[in-house]
This record gives structure tokens, C-alpha cells and sequence, in this order.
């Protein structure tokens, strides 16, 4: 159902490319406007109430500089402030509150039937308060004329009362402080009389009253015919068109009671922003306490939350000559749906045509050698209109990895945990919500990782019995490996694979065996081996250290063309350094043995002397 409530201003204020343009909560123009399960008064505008019993209800969370206390059901029992200079607080058991002086303000709400209570139809009425002082008597609320008191909840001193009919006993609840926040639930029951709740726990009750005509006297927050002004703040005004049981009244008292529609929308029809797809959207004010959220969306495109009031840097998807803005109400706590976001004032809608990409600083990687197979990548992108994306890629575009926000930075991360060995070239992409795209310079890289032993594909304790394996890429770049003796290595070629074994390590040489033939080595020499028999070197084995019982040993594939009496040269020459040195190692060892035994004689003889 179309209603003509919300307009659109005749006047655009148009400086080169940026359009002005406002929506006024004020149903004087001919701007159409769609609610669905939204409520639109002058000025203000929130979800309706889900509850048909609820009559009044009035949460004071706008501060309603009008002097217009709104009621949020849909029997229009909206209040006018009397003689407030500073009346809202934001400080109120649920947000906003009102402030009464004690001196002079209170809030009139016209007569109606909805408020009355004449001793047939059954009524309730809700709510929190909180007294600067608890002296003398302070009104509440009352209905209340020269002919006639319907009801009536004050303060005497530190005792509160509520009472129906002037002939019908208050029930009272004592020990109430200054400062500190009740909650009330006071029920005017045809058959049961007055029955007072105080912070979900029951009071006290009167005996039926009998049926009564009822006043034409307005309903009042803080004063009653003979004055009695309060003194404090109150929040949360409910009365209900029936009388509520002790479950419902503790689910009041515990914020647990549903009172609105989950969700509602206002559709804002034929906004003109020129040649401009990008939109600032702005409330003068607006609520959305208890997980409540407020949100919009132009045409189909997609929903943006408000933050502060605004959402900015909205792309327009579709007419941007007709276009068609949809305002989101959704209501807090999920379960109760206990709180409704609120619009009041005016919609500002503000238009530009955004050209400027964003700017795109790169931080890494760096044109350097990373031995590592994780890297960061990292930009910090910035101008332009919002930011809306960034993205790499390390193979000219043809398959790209997201980067991700770093909160409401403008930096945007991804971290490529396994990257292979190899010289890469990245670049950068980031886009604006426009749709305006930037790259970067290119960044050119290398990741050079030393290879290391993988998981033994065997295992015993120790020094005992392990295989290792050492793939063809391993071995490019250099496979390096301690092994002990007994243990292996598999070499994989591709198209061909070895076994080594470690046969023999002592301090000074390494003895390693291939396809049954033994090489050996001292620490920090090199051997290379034709291993196919074509005349070309294919692997290169380095002894670069003997640790104890472990050699350091590396494995690599080579591509080096040498003859084979060189190759039977090289271990030839080894084999004699090799058994050269262990010669001399035997000829020192015996000579110490022998000088060790001498010794020995000769300290006997002399003892024998």
C-alpha cells in the first residue's frame, strides 16, 4: 500500500557532478512511499508493534526536541511535553529516558478509549522509573479528574502505591531507594481488582472494585490533578488492553517479551542522481540499540548497514534517474524482537560521480630471495571512493587469490603458505566500490628454499635404520640430509631412480654405497657420479661435515659432461688420501698403545725395587 508520507524535496542543490538531494518525514509532497510493517509519523519512524493488545507504548529513545513523545503502537496516543527545558537522557534503563524536574514538566497523552479503565475491560500498565529522591508525594502516572480517579502510581516517601477508584485501597511496596531503577507492572483487573508487580515479583492485590464510568481526564507521566510532580526519570511506558499473567510480567521485567515485527522496509521511489552511481545516504538521526539494525539498499543492489546514521560510498546497480531506495529495519535480540531501530528526521541523500582509482603501495613481497615457502603478500591501498577489493596474481591474471581487509585498515593480506621453489613475477589489483580499478608496478621474486630431509619413510630409535627420500625437485636445488651408518637415501631422477647407502663414517671419511659399488670420501670434499654410464656427470654428493656419528651430506642433480678415467681418477685419488690418512692414523695409534705399555713395566719395576 502506497502512502503519500515521505517527500522528496522540489529543490536539488547541483554543484558540478555532486547532486543534494531530501527526504523529509513530513507527508507533505507527492513523493510515494511503500511501508511494510513500518510505522511513519511526522518526523520519526519505526517498526510496528506485533503485540494488538498493546495500546501505548513509549520507549523515550529519540530525543524528541518537537515536543512530541511518540507512541509506537498504532492507536496514535502520542504525548505532548508541558513545560520541559531539558527533558532526555541517554542514560535510561533501555537507551533514552525522560527527566522530570520535580518542579513543573510532565507529559499529557489525550483521552482515549484505549487508556481508559472503567471496572469492566481489563488493563495493564508497564514500565521503569527511577526517583532523584524519595521524599514527600511524587505522581507517577495517573488518570485522574475532579469527577473521578481511575488509576493512579505514586511515591510516599519510600513507599510506592497504586491504586484504582478513589474508594479502593492502594497496594503498596516499601523500601524503595533514590537512584536505583524499578520496574512496575501495575493490573486493573475486572474480577480481581489491583494487582502490583515490583522487579517481576507480586506485591500485593485489592478486591474487585466493581464497574466504574470512567473520566474524560487525559492520561498524565508526572503529575496528577493535584499536582505532586516527580521527580526523576522514567523509560519504558506499555499499557495492554488486558491483564497480564506473572510469566508475561517477568518476561517484561527480563527484556524477554516480544513486542515488534522482526523485520520491515520503507521503499523510496524515483530518486534522480543525474549521471551519478555513487551515494552517500544519511539519517539526522537514528537508533539501533539491542543488536537492532538499520540498513538500505538502492534498486537490487546489495544491503549496507548504517554506521553512525550514514552508509557511504553506495554504488548504484541499475537507474540512477529512477531509482529506488529501500530502507531495512530489523529488530534486536533475534529472540524477542525487544527493540525497534528508529529513523527520525530527515534523509539526506548525496550523489557524485566517482573517476579516482585507488592507489596501490606495495609491501611485500620485495625484490629479494625468500628461503622460506610462506610469503606475504601485502598492499596498502588508499583514495579514490571506498575500497571494495584487492586481489594478486603470480601467473599475469590467469588465476587471482583475494586479499583480505586487516580490519578497517587499508591494508589488504594474504599469506601463500606453500610456494615451490622457482622466480615469480606478482601484481596487484585493487578496485573502489565504483568500480574504478588500479594495478601496481609489477614485483619480481624468487623463493629459494634449501632442501631439507622429509619424514623417513622407515623408522627405528636413534641411529638405527631410516630411508629417506629426495625427489627430483629436492635434488635441483640441493638435497641436504645427516645421516648415520646403515641408513639411505632414495634418489629420484624422473625417469630413474638410486638408492644410497651409508656404509661405513668415521672422523675423517664417509663410505657410500651405490648399485653394489662402494665411494669413499673424507669430510668436505666433493664427489660427482656418472650414474647411467652416458658420459655425463649426474650426480654430485658433498661430505661437508662428520658430526660424531653423522655425516652432513648433500645430494644434487648435475648435467656435466666428463670423461670416465676422470671420474675412476677422482676416486682413485680419494681412495689414497683416504687410506694415506689411515695409515697414519694406525702408525700413531700403535705407537701410543706401545708407549702406554712401557709404561706399565716400567712402574712395576720400579715397585718390585
Amino acid at each position: 500500500m502506497k502512502k503519500e508520507v515521505i517527500g522528496l524535496l522540489a529543490v536539488l542543490i547541483i554543484i558540478p557532478s555532486i547532486i543534494f538531494a531530501v527526504l523529509v518525514l513530513d507527508g507533505t509532497t507527492s513523493y510515494n512511499s511503500t511501508d511494510t510493517n513500518v510505522t511513519q509519523e511526522t518526523g520519526f519512524a519505526h517498526l510496528n508493534i506485533s503485540d494488538g493488545n498493546l495500546v501505548l507504548y513509549m520507549p523515550f529513545d529519540y530525543n524528541h526536541t518537537s515536543g512530541v513523545v511518540y507512541d509506537y503502537s498504532n492507536n496514535s496516543n502520542n504525548g505532548t511535553m508541558m513545560n520541559f527545558t531539558s527533558n532526555y537522557t541517554s542514560s535510561g534503563k533501555y537507551s533514552g529516558a525522560l527527566e522530570f524536574d520535580g518542579v513543573d514538566d510532565y507529559v499529557d497523552i489525550a483521552d482515549s478509549d484505549s487508556l481508559s479503565y472503567n471496572g469492566i475491560q481489563n488493563k495493564t500498565i508497564s514500565f521503569w522509573f527511577k526517583a532523584n529522591e524519595v521524599s514527600g508525594t511524587q505522581t507517577i502516572l495517573s488518570k485522574w479528574s475532579t469527577l473521578n480517579l481511575e488509576y493512579l502510581v505514586y511515591l510516599s516517601d519510600s513507599t510506592l502505591n497504586s491504586q484504582i477508584l478513589e474508594a479502593n485501597p492502594a497496594v503498596t511496596e516499601t523500601g524503595i531507594n533514590a537512584d536505583q531503577w524499578y520496574h512496575v507492572v501495575f493490573i486493573m483487573n475486572s474480577t480481581k481488582g489491583n494487582i502490583l508487580y515490583v522487579n517481576g515479583t507480586l506485591s500485593g492485590s485489592t478486591v474487585d472494585p466493581g464497574s466504574v464510568a470512567s473520566t474524560t481526564s487525559t492520561f498524565k507521566l508526572g503529575q496528577n490533578q493535584n499536582n505532586a510532580w516527580f521527580n526523576g526519570s522514567i523509560d519504558e511506558v506499555m499499557i495492554f488492553n488486558r491483564a497480564l499473567n506473572s510469566t508475561e510480567v517477568l518476561a517484561i521485567y527480563s527484556n524477554q517479551s516480544t513486542r515488534f515485527y522482526p523485520i520491515g522496509e520503507m521503499l523510496f521511489e524515483n530518486n534522480n542522481f543525474g549521471d551519478n552511481r555513487s551515494v552517500n545516504i544519511s539519517l539526522n538521526s537514528c537508533g539501533t540499540e539491542k543488536d537492532a539494525v538499520l540498513r538500505a539498499k538502492i534498486n537490487s543492489g546489495d544491503w549496507s548497514n548504517f554506521s553512525s546514521c550514514n552508509v557511504t560510498d553506495y554504488v548504484v546497480v541499475g537507474s540512477i534517474t529512477s531509482a529506488n531506495l529501500t530502507l531495512g529495519f530489523i529488530a534486536g535480540n533475534e529472540s524477542t524482537y525487544f527493540y525497534s531501530p528508529f529513523v527520525g528526521g530527515n534523509i539526506t541523500l548525496t550523489s557524485w560521480n566517482d573517476t579516482l582509482a585507488p592507489r596501490i603501495t606495495v609491501n611485500s613481497p620485495t625484490a629479494t630471495t625468500y628461503t622460506s615457502s610462506s610469503v606475504l603478500f601485502n598492499v596498502t591501498a588508499t583514495e579514490g571512493n571506498s575500497v571494495g577489493s584487492c586481489w594478486y596474481s603470480l601467473n599475469s591474471g590467469t588465476t587471482n587469490q583475494t586479499l583480505t581487509q586487516d580490519g578497517s585498515t587499508s591494508n589488504y593480506n594474504y599469506t601463500q603458505t606453500s610456494i615451490s621453489n622457482s622466480a615469480y613475477t606478482v601484481s596487484f589489483w585493487c578496485n573502489d566500490t565504483s568500480g574504478n580499478l588500479n594495478n601496481s608496478m609489477n614485483v619480481s621474486f624468487t623463493v629459494a628454499v634449501p632442501a631439507t630431509a622429509t619424514t623417513p619413510e622407515t623408522t627405528s630409535s636413534g641411529t638405527g635404520s631410516k630411508t629417506y627420500t629426495a625427489s627430483s625437485s629436492n635434488l635441483e636445488e640441493g638435497y641436504s640430509v645427516k645421516l648415520a651408518k646403515n641408513q639411505k637415501v632414495e634418489l629420484n631422477f624422473g625417469d630413474f631412480g638410486k638408492v644410497v647407502e651409508v656404509k661405513l663414517i668415521t672422523s675423517k671419511k664417509v663410505v657410500l654405497e651405490i648399485d653394489g659399488e662402494e665411494y669413499s670420501f673424507p669430510k668436505n670434499s666433493t664427489l660427482k657420479l656418472d650414474l647411467d654410464s652416458d658420459g655425463t656427470y649426474d650426480l654430485e654428493i658433498k661430505n661437508n661435515n662428520i658430526i660424531g656419528r653423522f655425516a652432513d651430506m648433500e645430494f644434487k642433480i648435475i648435467d656435466e659432461e666428463v670423461s670416465s678415467d676422470e671420474q675412476e681418477e677422482q676416486q682413485e685419488n680419494i681412495s689414497e688420501i683416504i687410506e694415506s690418512v689411515d695409515w697414519y692414523v694406525y702408525l700413531i695409534v700403535g705407537v701410543v698403545i706401545i708407549l702406554i705399555v712401557v709404561g706399565i713395566v716400567l712402574k712395576k719395576r720400579r715397585r718390585n725395587d
